[in-house]
């Protein structure tokens, strides 16, 4: 991963907010993560659930994601669905 500083601003600000959650290098509980959520970084929260068989099941598409995309997968198995709209 790119250091912070070559990253674009507001992916930077989201990576430092993420790392500020972590509690010993792990993925932040998603309890601590929700409770708090930045407003600007709410329309690019993405939540993706891992059952017992190693499908990814996304619980949560927030509508920046979904305006990238040009769909809400939210219920959607993560490898199913299609990539972001092309700009060409």
């Amino acid at each position: 991963m790119p250091p912070p500083h070559s990253l674009p601003a507001k992916f930077a600000d989201f990576l430092e907010h993420w790392q500020a959650l972590r509690v010993g290098g792990a993925v932040p509980h998603l309890s601590t993560f929700l409770d708090k959520v930045i407003p600007a970084f709410q329309p690019w929260v993405g939540i993706v659930d891992v059952d017992a068989d190693d499908e990814h099941l996304i619980r949560l598409m927030g509508t920046g994601l979904v305006a990238l995309f040009g769909v809400d997968a939210t219920g959607k198995i993560f490898l199913r669905f299609p990539p972001p709209r092309s700009n060409r």
